[in-house]
């Protein structure tokens, strides 16, 4: 018998750009992190249903950017991915460190409504629907940047 590949089951990292116009008819150009992994039995599936993992997620997660931001203002955009920084802040490494104060006047209403849905969870979970089928699960999603055109 002959080993036709090799699955790794290590987590792993895609990053993608993606320039979108949101509602209010403004450029920005997002960056998103995927960290994914195989999940445990699935693994023929994905080696026999997704030849390239990579570039499959890239285009998945393309075309959910693609449905979700136009319907947003830029405000809004920028609203829904504040949840992420005030996660960090509020992990309890960073409040043994005690971030300074200023920080919270560096960036208006950081701590003001954590109860917000976030662009990066929307992504995580049209992103667990759609891989599981193919054998993956998404661990983590992060919004990493969001730039508007200037």
């Amino acid at each position: 018998s002959r080993l036709a590949g090799v699955v790794c089951t290590r987590a792993r990292k895609v990053d993608v750009q993606c320039e979108i116009k949101t509602k209010d008819d403004i450029k920005v150009l997002i960056k998103v992190s995927v960290h994914n992994q195989v999940m445990e039995g699935k693994e023929y599936d994905s080696f026999y249903k997704m030849t390239d993992s990579s570039a499959r997620f890239k285009s998945y997660i393309f075309d959910i950017i693609r449905s979700r931001v136009p319907l947003m203002t830029l405000t809004d955009v920028f609203a829904k991915c504040m949840h992420h920084i005030t996660r960090y802040l509020d992990s309890p490494v960073i409040q043994r460190i005690n971030p300074a104060p200023w920080i919270a006047f560096v960036i208006p209403g950081i701590f003001a409504n954590k109860s917000k849905h976030v662009l990066a969870e929307m992504i995580k979970e049209d992103l667990d629907l759609s891989m599981e089928r193919f054998g993956f699960k998404i661990l983590d999603t992060w919004i990493t940047d969001i730039i508007p055109d200037k």
